[in-house]
């Protein structure tokens, strides 16, 4: 009877030190990479950046995934996540906003189960949103009046995707996997797949995410939320050059720049107390 006893508590200890054990690699998996705002944490080396300002997110931004800057009217422009909740939300929303990122211009709701994850300007006319099921949205912007021109699924439904950005490099669009093998894919503006590639030299690619990117100058930056980290991508060569910490940034979404400064927003996350857009240099 004694040895039964004995050998229910060893059970109960043991199970006890594997729940532990899993919550915490839950932790350090889904948490502590991504809250790692001043990068004690990165897996590779990287150049730490300060940050040049943070700006508080408007309530109705709070579950934003893409941004775009619009150098045509100086504006920015954000998608989101469908509403985060115990059944997926049915709608997602494309907001334009000031230069200054404290006033909304306007916004427009689309119907769909899917995130809008990437967002980019095309031209004075034209914004391109891509879902996280690779749903490819061509908008078209009179003023600040927004409309759906037509959808088409870049991969013609053929498979699972979780699509993390969009970038334009003025002729061809670039999006990626978000998580685990880092697949580039490069797009025709009318949603067809021209190529598709790995970066040679990304070390521990699975331990990132790739949700924002952004052309500058020909190269292609990439934000992982994991680790607030930034990569700079010579796309002709499809090498990393530079990989760059951004000191007290919180996990975020979406990357974009005008040109001289980088801007990030906030990723919504119930352990995120509050949320901003991020500005930063890179030199």
């Amino acid at each position: 009877m004694i040895e039964k006893n004995y050998t229910k508590k060893i059970i109960c200890v043991l199970f006890l030190i594997i729940f532990i054990a899993a919550i915490f690699s839950y932790w350090w998996f889904f948490y502590k990479k991504e809250l790692d705002s001043n990068a004690e944490n990165v897996p590779i080396q990287t150049e730490k950046i300060n940050l040049e300002n943070k700006i508080p997110l408007l309530q109705k931004l709070k579950l934003n995934a893409g941004f775009s800057y619009d150098k045509n009217n100086e504006r920015f422009f954000v998608s989101t996540d469908t509403p985060h909740s115990l059944f997926r939300g049915k709608e997602a929303k494309i907001f334009i906003l000031s230069k200054n990122l404290k006033k909304i211009k306007s916004e427009i709701t689309i119907e769909s189960k899917q995130d809008f994850e990437g967002i980019v300007v095309i031209d004075e006319k034209t914004v391109k949103v891509i879902s996280d099921a690779g749903e490819l949205y061509t908008i078209s912007v009179d003023s600040n009046e927004m409309k759906v021109i037509e959808s088409k699924n870049i991969f013609n439904g053929n498979k699972n995707h979780k699509i993390g950005s969009l970038a334009f490099d003025g002729k061809y669009l670039y999006t990626a996997e978000k998580e685990g093998k880092k697949i580039f894919y490069k797009i025709s503006l009318d949603g067809e797949i021209l190529d598709e590639f790995e970066i040679s030299n990304f070390q521990n690619p699975d331990l990132f995410t790739i949700a924002g990117m952004t052309f500058v100058d020909d190269n292609l930056y990439i934000l992982s939320e994991a680790y607030s980290t930034i990569f700079k991508i010579d796309l002709e060569e499809k090498k990393l050059s530079e990989s760059y910490s951004v000191l007290e940034m919180d996990e975020c979404s979406g990357l974009t720049s005008d040109g001289a400064l980088f801007y990030t927003v906030g990723d919504y996350e119930k352990y995120i107390s509050n949320q901003y857009f991020y500005v930063f240099e890179i030199k």
